[in-house]
C-alpha cells in the first residue's frame, strides 16, 4: 500500500529503494487599512504562500548496490519484458511554486 503525499514504498519487501516526500510551506498575509474621510476608506492586502517541495531527497547510488537488489549502481529497466521491476524511484526532484497577490479596496 503507498503512503500518502508522494511517497514510494519497496518495489518488493526489504528492498533498498524507496522515496518519501519533505516540504517546506509558509504563508504571510498583510493588511493596510486608511481612513481619509469618514466617506473615504482605503485598503491594501498583500498575500504570499509557497514553498520547496523535495520528493525522494534519499535516493541515491546506494540504493541501487548492496547485497539485496544490486544493480551495480543503475536501475535495471526490466519493465519493459513484463517483469517488475525493483525500482520505484531513480532520482531526487524538486518544485517551488510560490503564489502572490496584491489587492487594493
Amino acid at each position: 500500500m503507498r503512503r500518502l503525499l508522494n511517497s514510494t514504498d519497496p518495489a518488493f519487501p526489504n528492498f533498498p529503494n524507496q522515496g518519501f516526500q519533505g516540504s517546506n510551506r509558509f504563508s504571510n498575509t498583510t493588511a493596510l487599512r486608511s481612513t481619509f474621510t469618514p466617506t473615504v476608506v482605503n485598503e491594501a492586502r498583500f498575500g504570499l504562500t509557497g514553498g520547496t517541495v523535495l520528493f525522494f531527497p534519499n535516493v541515491n547510488r546506494g540504493q541501487f548496490t548492496g547485497s539485496l537488489a544490486n544493480q551495480d549502481g543503475f536501475s535495471i529497466g526490466i519493465g519493459a519484458a513484463g517483469i517488475s521491476g525493483a525500482t520505484v524511484s531513480t532520482g531526487p526532484s524538486r518544485r517551488n511554486a510560490p503564489v502572490w497577490q496584491f489587492s487594493i479596496h
